[in-house]
Formats: structure tokens, sequence, C-alpha cells
């Protein structure tokens, strides 16, 4: 039976959803070093390069939607696979259960960990735990994707039950796309930069949205992610996903789509960072919108401070979309082939999501604030999170009980 399983895998997805995930766990170890946006995470220590910018500007790009495009390729297969009963289950324990235990159990420490170090509580971890986080501090943390991911596949299942024609739309779509690259990769990032910039203009480009504390998520991103999640089932419902001769065309041309990333990325990150404070992120548009003003009356506020914004904006779907079909590309040409240690990482990377953040954050906490080098801190802290929740995963992922979550 393991036989056949290992037989349907697609290494190089597997792999490549493994490698997305270590990003996630470099990017939260490299967040208080990165000089302007560490203002966003749970702390920011003194100091930062541009280094860590610039590395994390393109994990905040790629991780999480070609995360969730990753995602959508396996849900209605396994709907199928399963029934519907069987794969209500499934999410269940992959899903419902994780977000429920990791917000009440994992994002405390995260958040007692934040308070200590920057507004120097001293009450106690188990006093905040109780009688704080639940009533006053609660957060959902990291742990937003695995809600969003649960709502977006609540959306295609119901509306692939109900309304089956809009996938058969999707596939058409998706099949369209790869059979006019030119076209399709031009029509795909234009569509990314009209979600991307209108988003930006609603919700801001830093800002999250959502409600009861717990139910938040990014605003400038939640469309994207969401039609990056459908393109994937489009993708998987016309088959392109298992189509050899399609994936095997795309990992030919990697080195085309290498070239684009990084022009791409080398023009939205210098653009970004040279105008950080000149407009770029300018949030006079959200502004408007959150002091009464309406779509009626925009034009004049878009007319004085949307220039720098769409210019990053657009820069930046075309960054986002390079990257998505490069690492496809990359991953399918070099990658597609049972690699042990890939395997390891892919079969942990769940679980290494789940975990990571405490441990980092812990360690980071470690070194707030101490006269090493940003570059050891990121390194030590990077290292330590990645090997004890990928080594706890593998320890505990077949244990009764932890077999149907991790």
């Amino acid at each position: 039976m393991n036989t056949e399983r290992e037989k349907k895998r697609v290494y190089f997805i597997d792999y490549l959803r493994g490698l997305l995930v270590l990003y996630v766990v470099f990017d939260h170890s490299m967040h208080p070093y990165s000089p302007h946006f560490k203002k966003m995470h749970y702390f920011g220590d003194f100091g930062g390069t541009l280094f860590f910018d610039v590395w994390h500007m393109h994990n905040d790009v790629i991780m999480m939607p070609l995360l969730y495009f990753l995602a959508g390729l396996f849900v209605l297969s396994s709907l199928q696979r399963r029934g519907w009963l069987s794969f209500a289950k499934e999410k269940f324990y992959r899903l419902v259960i994780p977000f429920v235990l990791g917000t009440a159990i994992l994002v405390p420490p995260q958040k007692y960990i934040s308070n200590v170090l920057k507004h120097n509580s001293e009450q106690g971890f188990f006093d905040y735990w109780f009688n704080t986080f639940f009533f006053n501090d609660m957060s959902s943390s990291g742990f937003w994707f695995i809600y969003y991911l649960a709502v977006l596949t609540l959306l295609l299942v119901t509306i692939h039950t109900f309304i089956p024609s809009f996938m058969k739309l999707m596939g058409c779509f998706a099949t369209w796309l790869v059979s006019n690259p030119l076209k399709g990769f031009i029509s795909f990032f234009i569509l990314g930069a009209l979600i991307i910039s209108i988003s930006e203009m609603i919700w801001g480009a830093q800002y999250w949205t959502g409600f009861w504390k717990v139910f938040y998520i990014r605003g400038a991103r939640f469309i994207m992610k969401g039609f990056l999640f459908f393109l994937g089932a489009g993708f998987a419902y016309a088959g392109i996903s298992k189509n050899q001769e399609i994936l095997t065309r795309v990992g030919n041309s990697w080195k085309a789509w290498v070239t684009l990333a990084l022009l791409s990325g080398t023009a939205y990150i210098s653009y970004a960072l040279t105008n950080f404070y000149d407009g770029a992120y300018s949030n006079e548009i959200l502004r408007h919108f959150h002091f009464g003003g309406t779509w009626g009356d925009i034009w004049p506020v878009i007319e004085a401070y949307g220039g720098p914004i769409f210019i990053r904006t657009t820069l930046l779907a075309l960054f986002m979309c390079s990257l998505v079909v490069m690492y496809v590309s990359l991953f399918k040409h070099f990658l597609d082939k049972p690699l042990p240690k890939w395997q390891s990482l892919a079969a942990c990377s769940f679980g290494i999501y789940i975990f990571h953040e405490p441990i980092v954050l812990w360690v980071g906490s470690l070194f707030y604030h101490a006269d090493i080098s940003e570059y050891i801190k990121f390194t030590v802290v990077a290292s330590v999170g990645a090997a004890l929740s990928w080594g706890l995963t593998h320890f505990i992922k077949d244990w009764p009980g932890f077999k149907k979550v991790l």
C-alpha cells in the first residue's frame, strides 16, 4: 500500500511545498533584523541590514501565494477519492484541530514573549495565558493560514458541487494559459496586478482585516491568494498537474523564468525600498475610505497618491507571477525524483509550520539587544527553529492521534 502511494507522489510539488515552509521559518527568524519591516513583527531588534529586507520581500511575495496554489491542486481529487464524509473528517483533523489547538496553546507563548520584550511586562506566563490572552490579547498568529485554507476549501467544494460549470471554466482558463505561454503569462500578470492594486486601495499594503480577533487575514493579499488557490484547482481539474508533456515543457524553460524573476524582483525590491517613505506604501487612499470617502469621489485621491502605489503593486504582481512559474519550473526540472532528505522535509512540512514559530520567537528573544551580528543571530535562530520543529514532527507524526493531524 505504501509502495502504491509512493508511486502516486508528485515529488517536485511535495519538495516545493517543503521549501516554502522553510521560507516561512526563515522569514519569521529574520523579521527582527529587517530594518523596514521589523515593526510588523512580534518584536524588532536594534539595527538590521538591507540583506534581510531584500530576502523578506522575496519570501513575502511568494511563500504563501504559492502554498495556496499548491493546496488547490489536490482538493477536488481528494474529495473524489474519499467521498464527502471521509473528506470532511480528514479536513477536520488537518485544519480545524490544528487551528483551535494552535491558537489556544502555541500562540500564547508568542504573544507573551512579545509583551515582555516590547512592554517590559512583569506578568507571569500562566496569569497572562488564562487571564489576559483569552480575554484581551487573543489572535491566531500564523494559524491564519490554516483558517483561510479551510475557508477556501469549503468554498471550492461547495462551488464544485452546486455550480460545476465554474470549475469547467477554471479548467478551460488554465488550459488556455499553458497553451498560449506568452499571452497566458501576460494575462496572469495583469489579473494579478488588478487584484493586488484594488485590494491595496481598500485595505492598505500591510493591514489585516477580519473579525472575532482570531479570524484575521492580510487585506492586500487574501483575494490574490484565493485566486491562486482556485487557479491551482483549475489546473488539476484540466489534468495539467499530471500532464508530463506540459510539465516537462515548463521545466525545460526554467532559464527564461529565472531571468524574468531576477529582473522583475530587482525592479520591485529596489523601487519599493527606494520609495518606501516617498509614496510607495502610502495609506492616503485607505484613509479616504476609512474617513467616509466613496468610490465616487476617489479619483482626486488616486491622482494625488496612486502613482507610486500602482507602480509598486504592478511590479509586485510581475515578480509574484514570475516566481510562481520559476519555482515550479526549477523543481520540475531538477527535483522530480525520490530524494530522501527532500522526502523527509515534505513529510514533515505541515508540522514544521505548526511548531516553528514559538521556537523561533523564544530563541530570538535570547538574543534580543545582544551585541552580536544580525547574521549570527539569524543563523542560530533559523537553524534551531527549523531543526527542532522538523525533528519534533518527525518524532511524533506517526503517533496515534498526531498521525491524523500531521
